[in-house]
């Protein structure tokens, strides 16, 4: 059995398919890996100088819409799928909450030197003119073993989504090369501030009540061994990230339904993309490393906070909620034990692609059995999903009832 960590595959469905907020955090997570090639003024409040408080929170809400039936389920794109007996949904719609949190995010970029946030600025813009929708429903069936629920995400986005990737790559690819520059500088500066921090003339200044050094050489040589340890993981989420990349499949540069579907069959043809558990873990290594690069880096604050060389020391009770965090992070395990990416399906809703997958996520121990069923479709609104969650154990049931809610056909 193959252990994937941090539910690798359970979220995958198609990476590239509609998930227009995916990709804007995606890249929002590339600006801030690329931080570390900058240094910036920062007051006594945390308000980064020349920019908005990041913690401002959304004042615009948007409020759902909720409805039940016992009879039919509305997809996200308007259509009406007859339940099969002993069915019930309750669906909650939310439509452009997608749209306002982009928005947001634009005024949130840092002023930080260099070209990446002008060109995430602008990558958020143009994904804030996407239009899409998402929609939650919850499952609900009857039978003489007893009830059975499922938890079903909808995501409808328009195919101009997908012209975006290329710049989406840009700036990630953009945001690596800041990071591993200012890596290399800050080794390069705490280097000599060791050398320095070891001359004796810094020695003969400690003694006295103007410190020339507040960190000692040895400090100073942790440092420079912690960050180039990060070094590493950078190098190797660059790799990873290569990786991924070359998983989109050749869409053409205008969306249409067809062009898309053909796409997206020729790609689960090519011998080159994942179809095994093997191949799903080698090609989301990313997920495993960025996972170990936060471990890594939460580790490293610790012990500096108890060193005292950032910051205070923690008090008892932030250590041990701290080390919790770090801990429950190190021991959350995905076991995948089946797995299909995807086959081309006709169904009620139309031409799609049906993938299914079961596995269980591990919390320091204990097993979550969970099951996945995704149908994708391009539809003339847009690319659409629908995902459905369920334990394991109600996984057969619910594969029924969907097959025959989308009167599947092979």
């Amino acid at each position: 059995m193959k252990q994937l960590h941090t539910s690798t595959v359970m979220k995958k469905r198609n990476l590239w398919s509609c998930k227009s907020k995916k990709l804007a955090l995606a890249v929002t997570a590339a600006a801030i890996v690329s931080m570390g090639g900058h240094l910036y003024a920062a007051d006594a409040t945390g308000i980064q100088t020349g920019s908005k408080d990041i913690s401002t929170p959304v004042t615009k809400t948007v409020s759902p819409t909720i409805t039940t039936s016992g009879v039919s389920l509305t997809t996200i794109d308007g259509q009406v799928l007859p339940l099969p007996k002993g069915m019930t949904v309750t669906t909650v719609s939310y439509d452009g909450a997608d749209k306002k949190t982009l928005q947001h995010m634009q005024t949130t970029v840092p002023p930080l030197l260099g070209d990446v946030p002008v060109k995430l600025k602008k990558l958020l813009n143009e994904l804030a003119k996407v239009q899409s929708k998402t929609q939650y429903h919850q499952l609900r069936g009857e039978d003489k073993a007893g009830l059975h629920t499922a938890f079903v995400v909808e995501d409808l986005t328009d195919g101009n989504i997908m012209p975006l990737m290329d710049m989406a790559k840009e700036v990630v690819d953009d945001s690596m090369t800041d990071a591993q520059k200012g890596l290399a500088t800050l080794t390069t500066t705490l280097e000599k501030e060791r050398e320095s921090a070891a001359s004796p003339s810094s020695v003969a200044g400690a003694s006295t009540k103007e410190t020339t050094h507040k960190l000692t050489a040895e400090d100073y040589s942790r440092f420079i061994q912690r960050v180039k340890g990060l070094e590493q993981y950078v190098t190797t989420l660059r790799g990873d990230l290569d990786a991924l990349w070359k998983l989109q499949p050749a869409y053409p540069q205008q969306y249409s339904p067809l062009g898309y579907y053909l796409a997206h069959k020729d790609y689960l043809n090519d011998k080159e993309s994942p179809k095994t558990v093997d191949d799903a873990y080698k090609a989301y290594q990313l997920l495993d490393t960025g996972r170990n690069a936060l471990v890594y880096l939460g580790e490293w604050y610790v012990d500096e906070r108890d060193r005292g060389t950032i910051g205070e020391p923690m008090k008892e009770g932030e250590r041990r909620a701290a080390q919790a965090g770090l801990d429950l992070l190190k021991n959350m395990h995905w076991h995948q034990y089946d797995i299909n990416f995807g086959a081309p399906v006709q169904t009620a809703l139309g031409k799609g692609f049906l993938s299914t997958q079961r596995g269980a996520l591990e919390v320091d121990g204990f097993l979550f059995p969970l099951g996945l069923l995704t149908l994708e479709r391009y539809e003339k609104d847009g690319i659409t999903s629908m995902s459905v969650l369920t334990n394991d154990s109600d996984y057969e049931y619910w594969q029924q009832q969907m097959n025959e809610l989308w009167q599947v056909k092979q």
